[in-house]
């Protein structure tokens, strides 16, 4: 985990996997998948309540998905509306970032990268991939605020801040 600084919003930078059970060449019966869903949410907030400092507020979950995890974005979205409530708190959002799929065709050697599960070289058609990620779940950042006014310390330029509303933009 990077440092955490005091005052403010501020982005806590991890990185922390989540299990993700099963094969993306799997078929999973819809209600699976809802449960599949659910339990990766819970195991994020979890994460995030471990995570985030002590007496600060969750304000946003980012996690990075890999195409090849078959996991929705969007039923977990849905599933992070349900539960951030009683856990995190209604402020809390949760950002999800498809991570293109990259790799490495063995028969022409051309490196590809693509916004789709793919399982033939986009180039000759040959279905002799090396894939260098596609099965990455990872919460790769929290932005919490604690409170705190941010007036008395430095900005940090690798810091991502978000006001309160209404709050000055020199505050």
């Amino acid at each position: 985990m990077s440092k955490t600084r005091p005052g403010g919003a501020c982005s806590v930078g991890f990185q922390a996997s989540v299990a993700c059970p099963g094969t993306p060449h799997a078929s999973v019966a819809v209600e699976e998948a809802r449960v599949h869903e659910a339990s990766i949410v819970e195991e994020l907030i979890a994460l995030a309540e471990r995570h985030a400092p002590p007496g600060s507020r969750v304000l946003s979950v980012q996690v990075t998905v890999g195409l090849l995890t078959g996991v929705s974005p969007d039923a977990m979205r849905f599933y992070f509306e349900a539960l951030r409530d009683d856990t995190l708190g209604p402020q809390a959002e949760l950002d999800v970032r498809l991570v293109p799929l990259r790799g490495r065709c063995s028969a022409c050697q051309r490196t590809f990268v693509s916004e789709e599960a793919i399982w033939t070289c986009p180039a000759c058609n040959e279905p002799f991939l090396s894939l260098e990620n596609g099965d990455e779940l990872d919460l790769t950042s929290l932005v919490v605020d604690d409170g705190e006014p941010d007036h008395d310390r430095a900005e940090d330029p690798q810091e991502e801040r978000r006001r309160r509303p209404g709050e000055p933009a020199g505050a």
